[in-house]
């Protein structure tokens, strides 16, 4: 199985440029996809105003695995669509779908997604369980009921998918959204958390700082 990976680097709510343990949140990103040893190619859609920034720090990744810049679009549908357009299809059949301000998803992520995408299955995401009790309100903020838990889970990339089902969605920014979509979940792990908050950067720093100490 041939895999493109399609990383997104044009989060609103994240600046991928932004440093933990010394090096930027986007040269995690690729480099956790690289270390999975099942991305041969990633394409990876920057900002176009800071499209000269993030080359070294996707150029900072050293291995097999082949890196694409392109150019974001106005929205993430477009910035999906640029990245499939780049992508040699004839020899992709498959891709990961991954946002580069979940910098430090682990490499076995990878393999979990791509091993549940079968022919039936469309999507193959990774998802954790919700463990915080979740009120319902209404329009006024008035609480109105207790979510069920059980029914609940927290979504996480990379996602595994096939560009041409993409397509056919219609480019999709939440490819979960589409009806009829055949989902697969996978076990996901705190480590693919958004790095965003001050908070996250200091989380992320002891992971990484525990991950060096192995």
């Amino acid at each position: 199985m041939n895999v493109v990976a399609l990383v997104l680097a044009d989060n609103p709510a994240s600046d991928v440029l932004d440093t933990v343990h010394g090096e930027p949140l986007l040269t995690h990103a690729v480099r956790g996809l690289s270390a999975s040893g099942l991305v041969e190619h990633a394409v990876v859609v920057v900002p176009d105003r800071r499209f000269a920034e993030c080359e070294p720090a996707v150029h900072a990744v050293r291995g097999p695995m082949t890196i694409e810049l392109v150019s974001g679009g106005a929205d993430r549908s477009d910035s999906l669509r640029r990245a499939v357009s780049v992508v040699d299809r004839t020899r992709f059949e498959v891709a990961v779908v991954h946002d580069a301000a979940r910098a430090l998803a682990r490499p076995e992520t990878v393999g979990a997604v791509l091993a549940a995408l079968t022919e039936e299955v469309d999507v193959a995401v990774p998802v954790l369980p919700v463990t915080d009790t979740v009120k319902l309100v209404d329009a006024d903020g008035t609480i109105t009921g207790t979510a069920d838990r059980d029914l609940l889970r927290v979504v996480q990339t990379p996602r595994a998918l096939r560009p041409a089902w993409l397509e056919a969605a219609g480019w999709p920014a939440d490819p979960l959204a589409v009806p009829g979509a055949s989902v697969a979940m996978v076990q996901g792990h705190p480590d693919g958390a958004e790095i965003v908050s001050a908070f996250d950067f200091a989380v992320a720093e002891t992971i990484l700082s525990e991950r060096a100490a192995r």
